[in-house]
């Protein structure tokens, strides 16, 4: 997962969202984001937090991200538990990664043509 600055978001709504990623201009990868303030956490910073859907060796913090935003999922709310809220997660990346397959040519977008191959 990674935490983004709030300061390129310009009017986006809060939500969460899928589309593609990658990092360092490397592989281009299925990922979810939310966007917002984190209502369970009582957080004061809008922000972003991008969940790419591949497993990394490493951290990558210090790291170009690029995200290409592509749908929308639902709006940001607060949830009555920490399970709740793992279990509407675990919703949310199901529900991106089914509808990014039928987006699948996002991948070769502009943003990501200096990236590496695509997985």
């Amino acid at each position: 997962k990674a935490v983004v600055s709030t300061q390129s978001t310009g009017n986006l709504s809060t939500g969460v969202y899928y589309g593609f990623a990658s990092v360092s201009r490397g592989p281009v990868y299925k990922a979810v984001t939310s966007v917002g303030w984190n209502p369970h956490y009582g957080n004061e910073e809008k922000s972003i937090e991008v969940h790419i859907l591949n497993k990394f060796e490493e951290d990558f913090y210090g790291e170009e991200l690029r995200f290409i935003f592509l749908g929308y999922i639902r709006d940001e709310c607060k949830f009555e538990s920490l399970e709740a809220l793992i279990e509407r997660i675990n919703a949310d990346i199901k529900e991106g990664s089914d509808r990014l397959e039928e987006l699948i040519e996002y991948k070769n977008d502009e943003l990501f043509k200096s990236s590496a191959e695509t997985q």
